[in-house]
This record gives structure tokens, sequence and C-alpha cells, in this order.
């Protein structure tokens, strides 16, 4: 178009776009001077990562992270070994935290702050958002947990949150799901797997409501009966649901003396299918040769 100049060249709108991607948060204020930040940004900033009690100092954007410059108020602190006030500093020191992702990869540096009380003990000023001796913070922990709600692996997970698919996992076994109360109806059986150590694990569920309750690292007797044997509601199980496994009425016999032991139907049938195949090859085996091929033929027809 006439009049238009160099808008209508795309590489001219290219270069703009990357001229526009290169600009800092930290310089996208006009009025301040070059490597800080306004104070309205500080607010605005504080409020969005939910750290209205921590200073912010700098923002920066490098490649695809977000980096986030910190440090709390100086304020007085009690000595965890004398129990006295103090606010005299010591030293700093800086430490990177993974954030809950704004998009991109979310990293606080936090100017650490320690303290030393006239007992000669030197500790570091406390926070709300890092747990001791963690390098993420509080509520990314409790995102990558909440996750682990949908059916999805832990990498996939981790990779959601810029963590690995082991540091996920980790954070997931920190949860307890061990059950208050036992169900009226308990189901129980074994399976192959890995927990503990051990080559079969077992699987309590709810049948009635067909929902799993727990998992016990073993199948062993004891261990079963030591695991149930905590629960005061044990009383309260009506029916005991297991396959044909000894080990498995051996604990119903001492945990659930009240319950009535039912035997899965799939095992029944398993049973019985397995019965029926020992008669077959049992009197298969007693024609010749030529009458097994007959009767191989006529079944096939």
């Amino acid at each position: 178009m006439l009049g238009s100049g160099d808008e209508s060249d795309p590489l001219a709108i290219q270069k703009k776009v990357e001229h526009r991607d290169k600009i800092l948060y930290n310089e996208s204020t006009p009025t301040t001077p070059k490597g800080r930040i306004s104070m309205l940004n500080k607010d605005y900033t504080a409020k969005l990562l939910n750290l209205e009690d921590a200073i912010i100092t700098n923002v920066e954007n490098i490649c695809d992270e977000v980096h986030v410059y910190l440090e709390l108020p100086r304020m007085k602190h009690r000595c965890p070994a004398c129990g006295g006030l103090t606010d005299r500093v010591h030293d700093y020191r800086m430490q990177i935290i993974k954030d809950v992702p704004l998009g991109r990869t979310t990293l606080l540096h936090l100017r650490k702050r320690r303290y030393r009380c006239d007992c000669g003990k030197r500790f570091f000023e406390k926070n709300t958002f890092l747990p001791r001796y963690y390098r993420s913070t509080s509520r990314l922990v409790a995102k990558i947990i909440t996750a682990f709600r949908e059916t999805v692996s832990a990498a996939k997970i981790g990779a959601q949150f810029h963590v690995s698919g082991a540091t996920a996992m980790r954070y997931f076994k920190y949860v307890s799901f061990k059950p208050t109360k036992l169900p009226e109806v308990l189901s129980i059986d074994e399976f192959k797997g890995n927990s503990g150590g051990q080559k079969y694990n077992s699987i309590v569920v709810d049948a009635e409501k067909r929902k799993v309750i727990d998992i016990l690292p073993n199948r062993f007797e004891n261990g079963l009966i030591h695991h149930f044997s905590q629960f005061s509601s044990k009383t309260e199980v009506k029916y005991f649901v297991c396959d044909m496994n000894p080990h498995f009425r051996e604990v119903a016999k001492t945990c659930f003396s009240k319950a009535t032991v039912v035997a899965d139907r799939y095992h029944v049938i398993r049973q019985v299918y397995w019965a029926m195949e020992r008669v077959r090859k049992n009197e298969q085996n007693k024609l010749s040769k030529r009458f097994r091929k007959y009767f191989k033929k006529c079944l096939s027809t």
C-alpha cells in the first residue's frame, strides 16, 4: 500500500517481533533506571507470585526462563539454641528455587540472610514459601501432588512443571493415603509388583464401592495380620472376599472372625476350568494317536 513505508515488508515485521522478545521485564518501564524495576512493578510481581511478604529486587526474562530476585525484610528472629531474639546479620547466601511455572520455567533467586546470636549460634531466617532443605516452593510441590489425581505418568507431570519424573514421584511419596476405616465388604488379592523390594504385593479394595483402599508391600500372612490388626473397625467387616490362597483365609480367621469369607467367582470358575482340562487331557492320553487326530478333526469342523 502507498504511504505504508516498510510495514508491508515481512522481513521488517519479523525484526520488530524479534526486538520485542529481547526486551527484559526490568527495562519495560522507561522512567526507571536501567537494571531496576519500579515500585509499581514490584508490587504487581509480588502479588502475582503470592510473595507479598518478600521484597522483589529484580525480574529478568532469560531465554525461556523467568528469574525473580527477592529477599525477605530484616527483622528479629528467635535463636533456636538459646531462645533469645536477634537481628544481627552474619552473612548472605544466594539460593535458586523452582516455583510454579508462569508459562515458562520460573526460578526464584532468594538472598537468604543468616543471623548471629549473642550465644554464637548462626541460623538462617525463616520463610513461609520454602520448606527446610527444599529447592522447590511449597506450592510447586502441592501442584505436583495434585496433578497425580489425573491418570497420567510421572514423566508427563514432571515435564509440565519442569522437573524430572523421579522428582515428581519423590514428592508424591510424601503423601500418606492410609485409610482410617475398613469397609463392610473388603476384598484382597495379590499382584506382581516391586513395592518394598517384594515380587508380589497385595491390593485391598472396597468391593461394594469398587474403590482401591490401599496397596500393601507384600502378601505374607504375618504382614497382613499386623496391618489389619491396627484398625478398630475390623469388627465391622461383614464380608471378606479373597481367592483360595490359604494365607488370606488365615488372615480372615485371625482378624475378621465375624466376617463371612467369600471366594471370588473368577477363581472358582478358573478352578473348575482347570479341573475339566485335567480330565480332558487324561482321557485324551488314553486314546491312540489315530483317534486323537480323528476327534481333533471332528471338533474343528
